[in-house]
């Protein structure tokens, strides 16, 4: 009863100067000072605890030592001494992502797969380098074949047009061909009479390669030195890349890193899994710098015979969270006209704000207290949003009516398929005062498309049928609201164009990972082994110790 009755003091010793009470008291004392306190008063408290027992006894040393671990818990896990000295505790998962993009008003950062291909292995050092690509004429596909200049056009890593002054591709070069009558006659790579061009190939030093990387390939360091497994990375920066010194040199919380993720994941691990990684450790560079980057599928297992490395894995799960893009395949509405302010009639969305011209299903975030003081504050306006249920959104339209005195006020009532001009088949699945038409048809009247086709949502629910994932909600909102899409309506940008891994160029701090560029690439080899037993492919090539990918 006596140890409790002092455990009990030592409460009181938390209280007084490291915990709730200390929150009372004006700030006139530092952290340290109060911590300093604690520990004082802790050693009074201990040697009363010992006064109970002869010193060097059993009982006394057993007590000493409870009550020395219940004293040094309470000062590491103080507010104080936790903001000071371990500020990485108070968050209890770390290793969470954030994605904040560099803006371009700020500064840069720049990637560059392969840089050196058919170059020397330090061709990317301190050099300027572009990433930059071929497009066809005419299409949006990109072309990683031999192609001409006359075909080609060439675009940067955002889809801008480059202009030809800036590029650096080389000439092509003119042949000698008996079957060129003229210009593209008889095929398109004839420039005139007995003349076609040929693609060069020169290749320019720190050029981006992220189509064509071979995880089985080796490749050199900057010093010349050769790696299994790897692939080079051309990095740039024009401010300074976070470094971190001291006793957080090595830590694996702390600077700058590359690392391979798995865009949405697979069914064997998540998006957040490090694929594999390489610090920078260069604080400042000039053009761009190079590293090696391994192509190892982590987590290596130590009881498997083979090796696993990356590979020609284009199958993704769908799972919650994810982002997917809304297809044109998805349906397309015909709605009431849009609101005008010249007469203050027509449909609008609700919620929403004079602030912002985001309403309805893209609109604000989860229910909080700032959105629905924003609809308290424009509820004077118009067109105004009534008092509703956040978790909705809903189709208001502004009306008129004339009083018996002839004044023409506007009021707002829900919208109705009666506001429509047209008559329609279907009722669009989003909003019942909508009509729906096939993909190839207009929208009668007045009345205006309104669909989701080309948004970008993340996935809130997933529906599956018989083990088999048939659709899914997508939330335009950070989750308030979703809308449903079959599978068949949505699409992935970077699957399409073939890419199936992305390098993050990420800032490790105690308290989370920093997400400042997501780069495309693809793996071309090796092809993934199949899984027997599930019927599938993993999602990494099994080696042997010769080298060779197990199919």
């Amino acid at each position: 009863m006596e140890a409790r009755r002092i455990r009990g003091r030592a409460l009181v010793v938390r209280e007084c100067g490291c915990g709730a009470a200390a929150r009372r008291r004006p700030p006139r004392t530092s952290a340290r000072l109060r911590a300093a306190l604690c520990l004082g008063l802790g050693m009074g408290f201990l040697s009363l605890a010992g006064a109970q027992y002869r010193p060097g006894s059993d009982k006394y040393n057993e007590t000493m030592e409870e009550i020395s671990e219940g004293l040094e818990y309470d000062i590491k896990t103080s507010e104080y001494v936790v903001r000071s000295h371990y500020p990485e505790l108070l968050y209890p998962e770390r290793d969470q992502y954030r994605y904040a993009p560099v803006s371009r008003a700020d500064y840069v950062v720049g990637l560059i797969i392969d840089p050196c291909v058919g170059l020397e292995h330090d061709c990317c050092m301190d050099t300027f380098g572009t990433p930059q690509y071929l497009q066809l004429k005419g299409s949006t596909e990109l072309s990683y074949g031999d192609d001409i200049h006359s075909l080609t056009q060439e675009v940067t890593e955002n889809g801008d047009r480059l202009p030809l002054a800036a590029s650096r591709r080389p000439d092509d070069y003119v042949l000698i061909d008996e079957t060129c009558v003229g210009e593209e006659d008889p095929h398109s790579l004839c420039i005139g009479p007995l003349a076609r061009s040929a693609p060069s190939d020169a290749k320019p030093a720190c050029s981006d390669n992220n189509a064509t990387v071979n995880a089985l390939a080796s490749c050199l360091d900057v010093a010349g030195e050769e790696h299994e497994t790897c692939v080079q990375v051309g990095y740039s920066s024009t401010s300074f890349i976070t470094q971190c010194g001291n006793e957080f040199t090595d830590d694996p919380h702390c600077g700058t890193f590359l690392e391979v993720h798995k865009p949405k994941g697979t069914f064997h691990d998540p998006e957040e899994l490090v694929l594999a990684e390489v610090r920078l450790t260069t604080e400042s560079v000039s053009g761009y710098n190079t590293t090696t980057l391994p192509l190892h599928y982590s987590p290596e297992t130590n009881d498997s015979p083979y090796r696993r490395v990356l590979c020609n894995f284009l199958d993704t799960k769908i799972a919650i969270g994810q982002d997917w893009r809304v297809a044109e395949t998805a349906p397309k509405c015909c709605c009431p006209y849009a609101f005008r302010s010249t007469d203050r009639t027509g449909r609008y969305m609700c919620p929403r704000d004079r602030s912002s011209s985001l309403m309805g299903p893209f609109w604000g975030a989860e229910d909080t207290y700032y959105n629905n003081r924003r609809q308290e504050l424009n509820f004077d306006s118009f067109p105004r949003c009534p008092v509703m249920d956040m978790a909705t959104d809903k189709m208001y339209m502004g009306d008129l009516v004339t009083l018996p005195d002839g004044t023409t006020l506007a009021y707002h009532r829900p919208a109705t398929q009666d506001d429509l001009s047209g008559t329609y088949a279907e009722t669009c699945p989003y909003f019942d005062a909508c009509g729906m038409v096939d993909a190839d048809q207009s929208c009668q009247g007045t009345d205006q498309e309104y669909d989701f086709r080309g948004e970008h949502g993340i996935v809130s629910a997933i529906h599956d049928v018989e083990g088999r994932t048939v659709g899914v909600d997508l939330s335009f909102n950070n989750g308030r609201t979703s809308y449903y899409f079959a599978v068949a309506e949505l699409e992935d940008e970077q699957i399409d164009m073939g890419y199936n891994y992305e390098l993050w160029w990420v800032e490790r701090t105690p308290s989370e990972f920093v997400v400042r560029k997501k780069k495309p690439f693809r793996i071309e080899e090796p092809a993934c082994t199949f899984d027997l037993t599930n019927d599938r492919y993993f999602p990494y090539a099994l080696i042997t110790e010769d080298g060779v990918a197990i199919d």
